[in-house]
């Protein structure tokens, strides 16, 4: 009698910690900054705790040791005066720790659920959910802006999300091979190309190429055909559906123009990242030390300007030295779970 009751319990919680895990992530892509988001991280935050004392155990990831480098190295910043605005960047570290709790609290719930595939399930209807959320708020002028502006949803953001809701769609069809199962592909393929997202688009043929050409490698050659030919598709739609190039292709247009030309107006942001890149690149090739970039040594008016080189550099040695970390030895759980929890934890991976 015991052990039913046990089960049943482990069955509720685990439908408990789905429902919050869909909650959450709706709420805060369709509905970022409200009650109804902080709301759902309070959830979230809950059903990980609540986990947590039905099964003490928890899981750990190298992840974790990089993005606490990366709050602490911007503590250090803000407080010793380096930071161009102190009340920006603390509020930025505060933005971090809170995204942190979050990402730590959803790893947490998927690895004590034991079940990866209802935890995708879970992620993808979460995707279909905000696809008729954002269909449903822009139905009046879906092709007058980018897909999203008008619910109140970033189209970078909501190209993002909708991304790994297409990657788990080819998974699925891939896996089930059914016809039904490349309807949510279209679906979601449309909507991204509706946002205008020039990273979106480029997800949109990069993550069946990366899904494809590691799981079936006895098929190499039909596989790259398949996904030039998508590409090839997906190109033309872009440049010959006016709505589209209107939303994207002007974008990418504009892009390989930035990126070619020395035209500043041709596409401001991939201007000013690229200046960012050359800022850094010059620094790093002209001696300066990357582990204190030009801050320690230089003056405080020279400093304002050259924080952002200097965190560039420190960024990239730090995600230099996780990676040969994570080369020379395999990531294990959190010393403070028991051994039984460590032998049953897969191994972390990049």
């Amino acid at each position: 009698m015991q052990a039913v009751s046990v089960d049943r319990r482990d069955r509720l919680l685990d439908l408990a910690s789905d429902l919050v895990l869909f909650l959450c992530l709706f709420t805060n892509v369709a509905l970022q900054h409200t009650v109804w988001s902080s709301a759902g991280l309070l959830l979230l935050f809950g059903a990980a705790f609540v986990r947590f004392c039905v099964r003490p155990r928890i899981y750990g990831s190298v992840w974790y040791l990089g993005y606490g480098l990366l709050i602490v190295w911007g503590l250090i910043g803000a407080l010793a005066g380096w930071a161009l605005d102190r009340a920006t960047a603390l509020s930025m570290c505060k933005t971090l720790l809170i995204d942190l709790a979050f990402v730590f609290s959803v790893h947490q719930l998927i690895v004590q659920r034991r079940d990866i595939e209802r935890s995708l399930l879970v992620f993808w209807a979460v995707c279909l959910a905000l696809s008729a959320y954002v269909l449903f708020c822009e139905r009046a002028a879906l092709f007058d802006n980018r897909l999203g502006l008008n619910a109140g949803v970033n189209p970078n953001d909501l190209a993002m999300v909708l991304s790994i809701g297409y990657a788990i769609a080819v998974h699925r069809l891939s896996v089930r091979r059914r016809w039904y199962e490349a309807l949510p592909i279209l679906l979601f393929a449309g909507l991204i190309l509706l946002t205008g997202s020039r990273k979106g688009y480029l997800l949109l043929v990069g993550l069946p190429a990366a899904y494809l050409l590691w799981r079936d490698r006895a098929h190499l050659r039909r596989n790259l055909l398949i996904l030039l030919g998508c590409a090839a598709v997906l190109l033309a739609a872009v440049f010959l559906i006016p709505p589209l190039y209107e939303l994207l292709g002007s974008r990418l247009a504009h892009m390989v123009q930035a990126l070619f030309t020395a035209d500043a107006s041709a596409d401001g942001s991939i201007t000013e990242r690229l200046q960012f890149i050359r800022v850094g690149f010059d620094g790093f090739c002209s001696g300066r030390s990357p582990a204190g970039g030009w801050t320690a040594s230089a003056s405080t008016a020279s400093n304002a300007k050259r924080t952002p080189t200097a965190t560039i550099l420190n960024c990239c040695m730090a995600a230099a030295c996780l990676r040969c970390c994570s080369t020379m030895r395999r990531c294990s759980p959190c010393s403070c779970a028991p051994s039984a929890a460590r032998a049953e934890t897969p191994p972390c991976s990049w």
